[in-house]
């Protein structure tokens, strides 16, 4: 837009803000009026500045009503590696320096508010980033695979958008201010170098994805106010040795801590009432010991079995509340827990063992709680087969689910029978 072109709009705008109003007859306030000046003013200003920034010869500039001056693209001159956004500039624009390999640092003014969507993506020699003390918002994947190795956040960031430092493989250490409540998915997935995460005190919401893949991250601290920990929140990170987790978490998903290979012990609060049971902990090779609360439920989203602790070879102890069990002994039958069958399933010796000796014990322990599943994960674990159970028992077992009226286990009972072991099923208490 010419300034000629300008100059006309102000006075249009003059005279528009002056017109009677069609609604209510009044005329045009003097708020109104400086308004309309006030906002044309801006957009002249904003004009001859915008003559004077496309001047340069490695940055191009567009004006845009609702996201200022925009810096839409850099000239890849490649005997310029550190570059500084000038002054007056609002927004980085989408892409704007979109694999510009040769780019090692940049200092961003701080009339910059936002930084756009992939506006540095694939800039992997790019180790030195100067943030605006005015920043609002970082986009999608804004620095993904860039060489960043340090991201110290201004205080006043309002949005921090998913996959912003996504394979950032270099970066050591971030600190993200107060101002960001939330965190958006896969925020720093595979950032292999990462040792040091400093995180808002009031962090709310959920983690899913947002550490996975930082083999480097040894200790972490989930601030109070996290609801969940979604899926892969920190799987492969094969150096956590402790993780904190608050009061304030209710569930925690799949695959959340798999392959954590160093993790040793880690203590699930009694405010955790669901775990899901596809891989959890599987491959936490190095888990000696977990703290459980009492009657936490074990779900299966995918309906993959119950797979919590698989290949965790080093775990002994676990305790369910203020009750310790060493899973590498046999528990008493009125100590029998879900934890035991689960673990007999996954293939721990002693734990199969156990099951195995007091088959019959841990199938009216199950009827009789009314568990359907850890019913269908013991019959589908392979432990029952016509070697190990006796028919006469297992009918037995079969009248105690019809009497006490488990109507699912009944079933499930029944048609193992039938289809499994090769045995004619007996008349049916319920309809199948």
């Amino acid at each position: 837009m010419s300034y000629g072109a300008i100059k006309l709009l102000v006075k249009a705008a003059v005279a528009a803000a002056r017109l009677l109003d069609e609604n209510s007859g009044k005329t045009a306030s003097d708020e109104r009026v400086n308004a309309a000046i006030k906002k044309t003013r801006s957009m002249l200003e904003a004009e001859k500045l915008l003559k004077q920034l496309n001047r340069s010869q490695v940055f191009t500039f567009e004006y845009d009503q609702k996201r200022g001056i925009v810096l839409t693209s850099c000239r890849k001159v490649h005997d310029v590696p550190n570059l500084t956004v000038p002054e007056g500039v609002n927004t980085i624009g989408d892409e704007a320096f979109g694999n510009c390999v040769f780019l090692k640092s940049i200092k961003i003014s701080d009339t910059v508010e936002t930084i756009g969507e992939h506006a540095f993506s694939g800039c992997t020699n790019l180790t030195d980033v100067q943030f605006s003390k005015g920043l609002k918002t970082i986009g999608c994947y804004a620095f993904n695979q860039c060489g960043i190795t340090k991201a110290e956040l201004p205080e006043g960031l309002q949005k921090l958008g998913h996959r912003a430092f996504y394979e950032c493989g270099a970066l050591k250490s971030v600190k993200i201010p107060n101002s960001i409540t939330s965190l958006e998915a896969y925020l720093f997935y595979q950032c292999f170098a990462l040792e040091e995460v400093i995180l808002p005190f009031n962090l709310t919401g959920t983690l899913c994805g947002t550490f996975a893949h930082c083999t480097s991250l040894k200790e972490f601290c989930i601030p109070e106010g996290v609801r969940e920990i979604e899926d892969w929140a920190f799987e492969y990170c094969e150096k956590l040795e402790k993780i904190s987790i608050p009061g304030s978490v209710t569930k925690i998903y799949n695959r959340a801590f798999l392959d954590c290979t160093s993790l040793k012990y880690i203590h699930i609060p009694d405010s955790v009432k669901e775990i899901e049971c596809s891989a959890v902990f599987d491959g936490c090779e190095s888990l000696e010991k977990i703290r459980l609360p009492i009657g936490v439920s074990f779900t299966d989203r995918f309906e993959k079995g119950f797979h919590v602790f698989d290949d965790c070879r080093s775990l002994r102890t676990v305790i369910l509340g203020i009750q310790r069990f060493d899973v590498t002994k046999p528990p008493d039958l009125n100590d029998l827990t879900v934890m035991h069958i689960g673990l007999a399933a996954d293939g721990q010796p002693t734990a199969r063992r156990f099951v195995l000796e007091n088959l019959t014990g841990v199938m009216k322990c199950l009827v009789e709680a009314g568990n359907v599943f850890m019913t269908e994960k013991l019959l589908s674990s392979g432990l029952i087969s016509t070697e190990t159970a006796d028919m006469q028992t297992f009918d037995e077992i079969i009248d105690l689910a019809a009497n006490s009226g488990a109507h699912e286990i009944y079933v499930m009972l029944v048609q193992y029978k039938r289809d499994k072991l090769g045995f004619d099923i007996p008349e049916d208490r319920f309809e199948l």
